[in-house]
């Protein structure tokens, strides 16, 4: 038995959509990202930042990284956006203040299992002098 429902097919499209979307957002400068300071509780010292992916979409406005990055995560897009968001946060922490701070973690919540691909350190051994 095949239930077939409007709904889901509405759905299927905007998804289709949001994906379609999604794969040209780096290209088109879609994508940004907002750091979240982490601060060391015992000396108030800020020790760290999160870089948070937020992608705002030229006809939707922001669009919730609750809705993207499991579009992202299936459809393999997740790796050129895990990648950007790295590079694009060590490079801007190399040139800012943040790099006055001694030991920062930089950390993305966007794909932890990137960091496991040797391309991605390919890309970070030019900025950080990084070794094999």
């Amino acid at each position: 038995m095949c239930v077939y429902s409007h709904d889901i097919k509405l759905k299927l499209k905007e998804r289709a959509k949001l994906e379609s979307d999604l794969a040209k957002a780096l290209d088109e400068g879609e994508i940004d990202i907002f750091y979240q300071p982490q601060v060391d509780a015992s000396t108030s010292k800020i020790v760290g930042a999160e870089a948070l992916a937020r992608w705002h979409h030229p006809e939707l406005g922001m669009i919730s990284p609750d809705v993207f990055i499991p579009i992202a995560e299936s459809t393999g897009l997740i790796i050129d956006i895990g990648n950007w968001i790295l590079c694009k946060a060590c490079k801007r922490a190399k040139k800012s203040k943040i790099t006055a701070i001694q030991h920062l973690e930089l950390q993305s919540t966007c794909l932890p299992f990137s960091l496991l691909i040797h391309a991605l350190l390919k890309k970070l051994r030019p900025h950080f002098h990084l070794r094999d």
